[in-house]
């Protein structure tokens, strides 16, 4: 038996696996503090963008490393096809809307609004260019590398769009979703810290996952969705954890100078609260 037709055979499985090897991957981004969490969060930006690039190049190129990465492709969908039954495909149907365009833009809206009402204004604009990025720049590669997607003649309705790489699916579910656990890492209890992102790398997998089960994508288009959508990922924990950091300090130093009747957020009456904004 091949790989390419065990995992055909064995798609729960497979997606278990994938699940375990995104566990390794997120353990060390979030169990380190300060500035080596920074670093770490740096280097996976710099390596995703890098594996974003290095197969965006193997899609257009002859060399025999690309041909074989297109064959494997091809003969995985073609295994899926089938292998799958329709009880299975019906489920991966379901669960695939968990990446839906619209789902994705409602969150994002519930969570802009949740940290504007919170005054958390940095962390908003933080979320949504993050959100904005990665979605410029899925669009901008589905121009560029105009994939053909694989045949999917099951009958499961699956929301598709544009050409097949990268998977939108699959890079928005890291930024989104992602996102939410570095949210609630930051701003929720400390209980929920690693079952968020524990969560969130469960929902990444399986909906990546089902993009390639439900034929709708190729598996090298997901992978470069995942990659897509953790540089995006990681610049936006950055650059959200600069401005928790930055932030505070400034309220301190304004906070001292107002006291000394310097400042002007003591006029009227005004009083920040520094403690709970840092």
């Amino acid at each position: 038996m091949t790989p390419v037709v065990w995992i055909a055979d064995h798609a729960a499985a497979s997606v278990g696996l994938c699940l375990a090897a995104a566990g390794l991957v997120v353990w060390p981004l979030t169990s380190p503090s300060g500035r080596d969490r920074t670093r770490a969060w740096l280097v996976a930006a710099v390596l995703a963008a890098w594996s974003l690039a290095a197969l965006a190049w193997l899609m257009g190129s002859d060399m025999a490393v690309a041909q074989a990465l297109r064959a494997a492709d091809s003969a995985l969908a073609v295994a899926l096809r089938s292998h799958l039954s329709p009880g299975a495909l019906q489920a991966w149907g379901g669960w695939t809307h968990a990446g839906d365009a619209l789902l994705i833009t409602a969150l994002a809206a519930v969570v802009a609004g949740a940290l504007w009402r919170q005054g958390d204004r940095a962390l908003m604009v933080v979320w949504l260019a993050g959100l904005a990025g990665n979605a410029l720049t899925v669009r901008l590669l589905k121009v560029l590398v105009a994939r053909a997607r694989p045949l999917h003649e099951h009958g499961v309705w699956v929301i598709v769009s544009g050409s097949s790489f990268p998977s939108g699916h699959a890079a928005a579910a890291v930024m989104a979703w992602g996102g939410c656990a570095w949210l609630i890492s930051r701003r929720g209890p400390a209980l929920w810290h690693r079952r968020a992102w524990l969560l969130a790398s469960a929902l990444v997998v399986s909906i990546g996952g089902s993009r390639v089960l439900l034929q709708v994508h190729h598996a090298s288009d997901v992978l470069a969705g995942w990659a897509c959508g953790l540089a995006w990922l990681a610049l936006a924990v950055v650059a959200g954890d600069l401005a928790l950091q930055r932030w505070p300090q400034r309220l301190r130093r304004a906070a001292s100078a107002s006291a000394a009747g310097a400042h002007p957020l003591h006029q009227r009456g005004q009083v920040v609260d520094v403690e709970r904004l840092g």
